[in-house]
């Protein structure tokens, strides 16, 4: 996986590029930054899956980074850096989506631990997604390829079952909210923790992960659509909440993003973006009305990162805010 990492502090920079061994970890850092304005213009340019970002940096901050690299459709995982930690940067972070804000000077164990926890979570999207579109020939080709990043990366059993184990729980919490009449075949936590303690090699763990991927596939309802745009449309329908594009429909429908771009403005009339987008607006009215949820909240729950970028659309799709929507429909004073 690729990461940038960000920071004024040159100092700063050469020590988190030599704390760890980044590529027996996995990782590949791609680009760095010293700026605000140049990190979001590599974030954009290199679209790396995870950055490291300092929170205060001249030109942009790091919130302004991560706010106007949303809004032009970055979906890729950020830890923030900050040598203040502070309830109120914890909040502006969390408002962004963001899980990790870790204080200055960095461990080493906080570093790999953030790490580990966000490419859990990009490999559980992906095998997320080929599950539920029965996308077998992916599913397999990303299963092998994420065991031969383990066995190239040194690390030892442990961690490999701690990295696994986190991807089988984040997928099957991502099946479970799916709309689905069939009994899946779910391993309760415990269970599952306690088959992947008994193995005793990296392949037995590999080969009993592709065993539950195919019972999941198997279970998990097909589409009902009578061509692939129906497929995608209805995929879009169950996935808004996720991170999207056409970037990462594209392979899970065998066509490249470009084409399906084209494809998908030909049926709907409107581009991609601008199809998720409503999507996602609908369902936060939905939110707004029949849930006591805070704005961050609902902008998190449709898909959205940034409540600034949440509010910016909303008021884009429906000409007003998402409190004066609430207030209007509710009859809230």
């Amino acid at each position: 996986m690729n990461v940038l990492i960000a920071d004024d502090n040159q100092i700063v920079l050469n020590n988190l590029k030599s704390m760890i061994d980044w590529e027996r970890l996995g990782f590949s850092i791609c680009q760095t930054a010293a700026d605000g304005a140049d990190a979001l213009e590599k974030i954009l340019n290199e679209k790396p899956d995870i950055v490291l970002l300092d929170i205060r940096m001249p030109q942009k901050n790091g919130i302004e980074v991560i706010r106007e690299s949303s809004a032009r459709g970055f979906t890729g995982k950020v830890i923030l850096l900050s040598e203040i930690s502070n309830a109120e940067q914890k909040q502006a972070a969390k408002r962004c989506g963001i899980s990790f804000c870790l204080s200055k000077p960095v461990s080493t164990d906080e570093l790999k631990m953030a790490l580990a926890h966000e490419a859990a979570a990009i490999y559980a999207e992906r095998f997320f997604h080929y599950i539920q579109s029965h996308n077998r020939t992916m599913t397999a080709r990303a299963l092998k390829d994420l065991g031969a990043a383990l066995r190239d990366s040194g690390a030892g059993l442990p961690a490999a079952r701690h990295l696994l184990a986190n991807i089988y729980i984040m997928i099957k919490k991502k099946i479970l909210l799916l709309p689905s009449r069939m009994k899946i075949p779910f391993l309760s936590n415990a269970a599952a923790a306690e088959l992947l303690e008994n193995k005793s090699s990296l392949n037995e763990i590999m080969q009993f992960l592709a065993e539950q991927f195919e019972l999941w596939t198997n279970s998990v309802g097909c589409f009902t659509g009578e061509n692939v745009m129906d497929e995608v449309l209805y995929y879009i329908q169950q996935n808004y909440d996720q991170r999207l594009s056409l970037e990462i429909l594209a392979p899970i429908f065998g066509y490249n993003s470009s084409y399906l771009g084209k494809l998908f403005r030909k049926t709907t009339g409107i581009g991609f973006n601008a199809y998720l987008d409503q999507v996602r607006i609908g369902a936060a009215k939905q939110l707004l009305v029949q849930e006591n949820l805070k704005n961050y909240e609902i902008a998190g729950k449709v898909g959205y990162r940034g409540v600034d970028y949440f509010h910016k659309k909303f008021k884009k799709y429906t000409g007003t805010t998402p409190a004066e929507y609430r207030r209007r429909e509710t009859g809230e004073n």
